[in-house]
């Protein structure tokens, strides 16, 4: 019958078709996953604000922006404890355990890690001072809302890392 003979080629086109399609997709290589912007790879010998950010996160002092072999051994650690390769540089899955490891911080807040924020936000050498006080948090809140982050007038994950991606 003819038209069971035309049914039967119209379903065997279809499944050509469709097998096809499937090995089409199955030979294209899945889209990259585009990592999220870090900051310059770092490690021993680099100077600057970028090794003060790791050594507040690494609990390495003093804080003096020269990576040496004591803040190695504090990348180190550091990766250790996230289980992350352990090599000592800070490549972009440290960064983003420095990021993580920095210390939130507010209103009240006093230290190197308030100090490392002030001179990241490009505050006058007259207001580094360690004191997370009322010209600190006007700062931030203005760094935020540049940035588009909740301008809470808090120092989290998500505004260290604008703070330090301006600092490459």
């Amino acid at each position: 019958d003819m038209d069971a003979f035309r049914a039967t080629v119209k379903d065997m086109v279809a499944r050509m078709n469709s097998a096809r399609k499937a090995a089409a997709n199955a030979t294209k290589k899945p889209a990259k996953k585009r990592a999220a912007p870090a900051p310059a790879t770092t490690r021993l010998g680099a100077k600057g604000i970028l090794v003060r950010v790791i050594q507040v996160a690494a609990h390495v002092r003093p804080v003096d922006g020269i990576f040496g072999p004591d803040t190695q051994r504090g990348v180190r650690a550091l990766q250790s404890t996230r289980r992350i390769d352990v090599d000592g540089i800070v490549g972009p899955d440290t960064w983003t355990v420095v990021l993580d490891a920095l210390p939130a911080l507010r209103w009240g807040s006093r230290g190197v890690a308030v100090r490392l924020a002030q001179t990241l936000l490009g505050m006058t050498k007259a207001d580094v001072d360690g004191i997370y006080g009322r010209r600190t948090r006007a700062k931030v809140r203005a760094w935020q809302s540049q940035r588009h982050v909740a301008a809470t007038g808090t120092i989290k994950r998500s505004t260290w890392r604008t703070l330090t991606l301006k600092a490459r």
